[in-house]
């Protein structure tokens, strides 16, 4: 990850969508913890670290609970309020990571992003795209 952004003199942004719930979900919270050492890898603020806080990772997902909420704001990841359906223009470096959404989203992600301009400014990590296009071609 460190490579695809080696270019940029800031820490690149972070958008998580699909986490799923952190409270009720073992995968979730594996999930969370990829995401979190990620963070650390790429020198994103971590908790001890409180100066800056993890300003640059937002994260949605619609079954986010109350729980999950309250965990999310200890670990200084900002909840978007708002579901975009993925819709967002991503004008500076960002990994977007989307571990397990539905084909409209990533479709909604690439479209709302789908100039070279902007499309230098995704990593994204999410599943294999092309289970995707099998799964359309049965």
């Amino acid at each position: 990850m460190e490579e695809a952004f080696a270019a940029s003199d800031t820490a690149p942004n972070i958008l998580c969508l699909g986490l799923g719930s952190p409270a009720s979900s073992r995968d979730a919270r594996a999930q969370l913890a990829f995401l979190l050492a990620a963070c650390d890898d790429l020198s994103i603020a971590t908790l001890v670290h409180s100066s800056q806080d993890r300003a640059r990772v937002s994260v949605f997902d619609p079954v986010f609970s109350d729980k999950d909420l309250q965990l999310l704001a200890q670990l200084r990841l900002i909840h978007l309020p708002e579901n975009r359906q993925a819709r967002y223009t991503l004008e500076s470096p960002t990994i977007v990571f989307m571990p397990h959404c539905d084909l409209k989203l990533y479709e909604n992600l690439l479209r709302e992003n789908w100039s070279s301009a902007r499309m230098s400014n995704v990593l994204l990590i999410a599943n294999r795209l092309s289970d995707y296009a099998e799964r359309l071609r049965r």
